[in-house]
């Protein structure tokens, strides 16, 4: 199918424009090392003087959830916790929400705020309990007034985790449609495989996974549109052919793609490294594609 015979399906895409900050430092636990990152948000300064604690629970997350996955904390992440209308841990995940409440703590004293207590608890823990705490299980199972609900589902072993809480999603807030997922792109990489495979499986969701260094989501097949984060001065990002060949028309990445045809099997056409040129970027697809951006820019 040629990019002209395209259904004629157009989505536009907004950047979620989170605080910058000065410098964004991350020691790894290994080596010891300090590498630094310009101008990519830490979490602690998501609450700033420019975005109140009013600012982050606006009506424009309404439809948003977030889902936080058993591993390290990557940018945005206590932003969209705090923003996000429905709260989900993915089973050990719930062990990672005593490090936002430390983020929460941090940022709260870095702005000199006195104000009432905003932090907010998961409202449900899904998975086969293997991995969250005995502690963080009873945390929430004995305090009802945190309103969590722990769904333990050990009795299915055919699926992740995280695709089962994104079956709770679907079944228990049928309102929501937009799906942030904290700590998706690090870690194993089976797991990682599996989480892109996941943006698929769920057409009724856009799902984006978030990772230290760089966020991915599907582009469904049609016209899409998506805005560049204008306070980054370089943005690299990606189109990967997951879902089978691809004929790809772009415009306004310094690498345009002209109704070529991409492929993931030997000797294929993949669309890495290249760079927003324009604010916007028009995607046209007759097949679903993965997009990449880093550093990471929720959606």
């Amino acid at each position: 199918m040629r990019a002209s015979n395209l259904t004629s399906q157009r989505v536009e895409v907004h950047t979620y424009r989170a605080p910058i900050s000065r410098t964004y430092r991350r020691r790894t636990r290994a080596s010891g090392m300090t590498t630094t990152h310009e101008d990519v948000p830490t979490a602690t300064n998501y609450l700033t003087p420019m975005r109140t604690m009013e600012d982050l629970q606006t009506a424009e997350r309404a439809r948003d959830a977030v889902v936080l996955l058993n591993y390290d904390l990557p940018p945005h992440a206590l932003s969209l916790w705090l923003s996000c209308s429905y709260r989900v841990c993915a089973d050990g995940g719930a062990n990672r929400v005593q490090d936002l409440r430390a983020a929460y703590d941090a940022a709260t004293k870095e702005l000199n705020y006195n104000g009432d207590d905003v932090f907010k608890h998961p409202h449900r823990i899904v998975g086969d309990m293997d991995s969250v705490w005995g502690s963080v299980a009873s945390l929430y199972r004995d305090n009802k007034a945190y309103g969590c609900l722990l769904d333990d589902q050990s009795d299915d072993q055919d699926s992740t985790d995280f695709v089962k809480c994104l079956r709770a999603i679907v079944k228990h807030k049928p309102e929501v449609k937009r799906v942030f997922t904290l700590g998706a792109l690090g870690g194993r990489l089976d797991h990682v495989l599996y989480n892109m495979k996941t943006l698929f499986d769920f057409p009724e969701l856009e799902i984006v996974l978030i990772g230290d260094h760089s966020m991915a989501r599907a582009v469904p097949a049609g016209e899409t549109i998506i805005k560049r984060d204008t306070r980054y001065k370089l943005m690299h990002c990606g189109l990967v052919p997951l879902q089978g060949d691809a004929r790809v028309s772009t415009v306004g990445l310094k690498w345009d793609l002209n109704d070529e045809v991409m492929s993931f099997n030997a000797g294929g056409l993949i669309s890495t490294s290249n760079q927003f040129i324009e604010d916007k970027v028009v995607i046209r697809t007759d097949v679903p594609l993965l997009f990449t951006a880093s550093p990471p820019m929720p959606l």
